[in-house]
């Protein structure tokens, strides 16, 4: 609903809709969001932000089936943005 009524949403908040997903058991689809919401606080230099979104996403990835083709990209997709973790 929140999507459809408010389609801007995504784009401009995904960490708050990030959070409805993965309250309603949507993890895929919440973890995809928070590596958004992960991406758009590093292009605004907010690092903390960036890895908390990253911290929440790789939660949610870890309650996936381990070798699912889905959970091997999604924590692909988490490293890659937090590559800044290792430095």
């Amino acid at each position: 609903m929140l999507e459809t009524d408010f389609p801007e949403v995504p784009k401009r908040q995904p960490g708050t809709l990030a959070r409805h997903c993965a309250e309603a058991g949507q993890t895929e689809k919440a973890a995809e969001l928070y590596i958004a919401a992960s991406g758009r606080a590093t292009a605004a230099s907010n690092n903390v932000e960036a890895a908390a979104h990253l911290k929440r996403a790789l939660a949610l990835v870890a309650t996936l089936p381990p070798r699912a083709p889905r959970t091997v990209e999604l924590r692909n997709r988490i490293m890659v943005g937090g590559w800044w973790w290792s430095t």
